[in-house]
């Protein structure tokens, strides 16, 4: 045990400095390594960055048909439209019969050239099943528009004074036979079997078109599901 110092100081015995010149009476390890160092913290492994949700760009479904495909009511609006078109000019140019032949072909066709508008413009090819949905929206919209026209046909026809009478001229110039104009023209005496009739004719109507152009459109689906 040192008891004097080097510079001639008494020193007491837990001294461990020197009270007069200051110097270590022991030698001590360096400070960093008396230091406990911390123990080591695992690093969180990174987050991977969240993709930004995006709206699905253009074409993103266009192989799914439906009234939220604006490609698809666009192309149906349109072929619709001219459906209506060419069945107004065969019915001011022929008879009865033409026009009803003329619509049992246009009906069809309509939901047909819906299809094959609608690979021109996008380049998809559409299943039987979606070719069908086309072409239902297709009929829908003819329906539509068949329909306000036939209103605002009655209408122009019941602002004139002899309602019945314009209508026995309108069957009569269809080429009907005079008995089925007739029965027609007694029909149109009664208001409440108007309204089930014009009801019953709509509903056909209706369901009768919008077959027909799912059938058209399923046809053209298939017919050109392999071309290029």
């Amino acid at each position: 045990m040192v008891l004097n110092c080097t510079c001639g100081a008494r020193l007491p015995e837990d001294a461990r400095f020197c009270h007069k010149c200051g110097r270590p009476l022991f030698d001590e390890p360096p400070a960093e390594e008396n230091r406990e160092e911390p123990p080591a913290v695992e690093a969180a492994p990174p987050v991977p960055p969240v993709p930004p949700v995006t709206a699905p760009g253009p074409g993103a479904d266009l192989r799914q048909i439906s009234f939220r495909n604006a490609v698809a009511v666009r192309t149906a609006f349109f072929v619709a439209s001219l459906a209506l078109g060419a069945s107004i000019l065969i019915a001011m140019m022929g008879s009865m019969p033409i026009y009803l032949l003329a619509l049992i072909v246009i009906t069809p066709a309509s939901g047909f050239v819906a299809v094959w508008r609608y690979l021109r413009r996008t380049g998809q090819h559409l299943s039987g099943w979606n070719g069908a949905k086309l072409g239902f929206l297709t009929g829908v919209f003819g329906f539509v528009f068949s329909t306000v026209l036939s209103t605002l046909s009655t209408l122009a026809v019941a602002s004139r004074s002899n309602v019945l009478d314009q209508y026995r001229e309108q069957l009569d110039k269809q080429g009907l036979p005079p008995e089925t104009v007739e029965q027609m023209g007694k029909l149109l005496e009664n208001p409440a079997a108007v309204g089930v009739f014009m009801l019953i004719g709509i509903a056909m109507s209706f369901v009768l078109q919008t077959l027909a152009t799912s059938a058209g459109g399923a046809l053209g689906a298939k017919v050109l599901e392999k071309e290029p």
